[in-house]
């Protein structure tokens, strides 16, 4: 853990597929830091680590991950991994959100005015892809994993079932004293809690309005508050299911994709004006 610009302490000694996040994150970071010429030496290193990250953080689908190496840096990543919640990738909405963010940032005259001081995004937290499933296990819900393959008819029989248990569902107790500090951090600001699947903003298939957002004023009671923020995550997993979704994926062939859901905490920005929020 050298941080000195040596060979050795530039020279990759591990294996990056199977390295904990936080080598890859340090590693990264000095090759980052290093002059030009330096860097172009190790390019390939580090072209290795941020395509670790991206598989581990966002997404493995080859278009995306060819652009995204090129758009984001480690310490971009960084920034990922630390607003992340649990296990598991931030979904496609979360993804191509960031993607898109960071490409407009860039000062690239070639395409237009330089608008990347304009650009910003609010500062949003991630519930990983993972929680979903074991959200599912700890209330004995999995039985509806395969509703995909039913009929239309049998899936819309079934929803208001699969909704009204997901509601009535607990949220894994690690990931409730986690979002009880993002609570703490939106300080009071609205806010609203937005689907990300793996699908969503896919780039061949955009998922559109297929699952569930939940607006939260955020002005109660602080406990009230935290519930109106788990009962949106619980309507959201619970969208997971919705028939319309299950179409699309039967129409485009990818009902036997793994479709996870994670999910987007953001503020509205914005300001108060007396009982208003504009």
């Amino acid at each position: 853990k050298n941080q000195d610009k040596s060979p050795q302490a530039i020279e990759l000694t591990f294996n990056p597929e199977i390295a904990p996040w936080a080598l890859l994150f340090e590693q990264g970071q000095v090759y980052d830091a290093l002059p030009p010429p330096e860097l172009e030496k190790v390019k390939h290193h580090l072209e290795e680590i941020k395509v670790v990250l991206i598989k581990r953080l966002l997404s493995d689908q080859l278009p995306f991950i060819r652009v995204a190496k090129r758009v984001f840096t480690v310490k971009d990543l960084n920034w990922i991994y630390e607003r992340l919640i649990g296990n598991g990738k931030i979904g496609g909405k979360a993804g191509g959100m960031l993607l898109a963010w960071r490409i407009l940032e860039r000062a690239n005259h070639d395409y237009g005015p330089d608008i990347a001081k304009h650009v910003t995004i609010t500062d949003t937290y991630f519930i990983g892809s993972e929680i979903i499933y074991e959200f599912l296990l700890q209330n004995k819900l999995e039985r509806f994993i395969d509703q995909k393959y039913l009929s239309l008819e049998e899936m819309q029989t079934q929803y208001s079932e699969i909704v009204a248990c997901c509601l009535a569902g607990k949220i894994p107790n690690y990931i409730v004293e986690q979002l009880r500090d993002v609570l703490s951090r939106l300080n009071g600001r609205p806010f609203v809690v937005r689907s990300s699947s793996l699908l969503e903003d896919h780039l061949d298939y955009a998922f559109a309005g297929k699952y569930d957002t939940v607006f939260c004023p955020n002005q109660a009671a602080e406990q009230q508050n935290f519930d109106a923020l788990l009962d949106a995550i619980r309507q959201i997993y619970a969208s997971t299911f919705n028939p319309e979704a299950m179409i699309s994926r039967q129409k485009h062939g990818l009902i036997d994709y793994d479709e996870r859901m994670a999910i987007m905490i953001q503020p509205l920005i914005g300001h108060q004006y007396g009982r208003y929020f504009l």
